[in-house]
């Protein structure tokens, strides 16, 4: 089950810590003025970091369906073997689900409307 292949995962998105940056981001920056402030770099690196954390959240949305699925099916087939790694994979995923929406109630007004 995916909660117990990636024990890596666990240590690296832990409550209070963002996910580091493993290279170079894919996404491309958009071109503007020449004389571009610091705060609009600052700006832009917020909103990457809260784009992190929706993509972050988003995943584990999915992993929560899937998991749910599962448990569902595993009940409809009476198949307890797959019902026990969907119970207990689904509580730490819908904890990823609180801990990156926490940040991003917190932190998105402040960005978005911020000049």
């Amino acid at each position: 089950m995916h909660c117990q292949r990636r024990p890596a995962l666990d240590r690296r998105h832990q409550p209070g810590r963002l996910p580091a940056r493993t290279g170079p981001d894919p996404r491309p920056v958009v071109p503007g003025p020449a004389h571009r402030s610091e705060t609009g770099l600052l700006l832009l690196h917020d909103l990457r970091d809260l784009r992190d954390l929706h993509d972050l959240y988003l995943g584990a949305a999915g992993n929560s369906l899937y998991g749910e699925m599962l448990a569902r099916a595993a009940q409809a087939a009476r198949e307890e073997r797959l019902l026990e790694p969907a119970s207990f994979c689904h509580p730490r995923t819908l904890r990823q689900m609180r801990w990156a929406n926490s940040p991003i109630k917190n932190q998105s007004p402040q960005i978005l409307t911020s000049r």
